[in-house]
């Protein structure tokens, strides 16, 4: 983490549950022998986190269920992966943005949470 531009904005277990829900979610929604990415990057104006995997687009209706308790798409899961990620971005100030993967067919998440000053 860059020290200089200010206080890590999240707890070790946040930044845990927020990397460990990301790459789960990618790895079971990639397609086989697909693609996942995972980055995360400091800037001046904060933490960014985003992952990335190939995999059929989610259709438009299920882009505004998925951060809701207990949805899922797959089976034998609790659907609280993306719900609890979403209520530590919410909680530290931060953004959740779901979108096309840019390099790839896929989807991309990309959380930004503001340094705490």
């Amino acid at each position: 983490m860059d020290i200089e531009a200010g206080v890590c904005p999240l707890s070790p277990e946040e930044l845990t549950q927020i990397t460990g829900n990301l790459l789960d979610n990618a790895l079971e929604a990639a397609i086989p022998s697909g693609r996942v990415d995972l980055s995360i990057k400091t800037s001046k104006l904060g933490l960014q986190i985003k992952a990335s995997n190939t995999c059929v687009p989610l259709p438009p209706s299920d882009q505004n269920k998925i951060y809701a308790a207990g949805y899922t798409t797959k089976k034998e899961h609790s659907g609280l992966g993306l719900y609890i990620i979403k209520q530590i971005a919410d909680r530290n100030g931060g953004q959740l943005e779901l979108r096309e993967a840019k390099e790839y067919s896929g989807v991309e998440f990309v959380i930004h949470i503001p340094w705490k000053c």
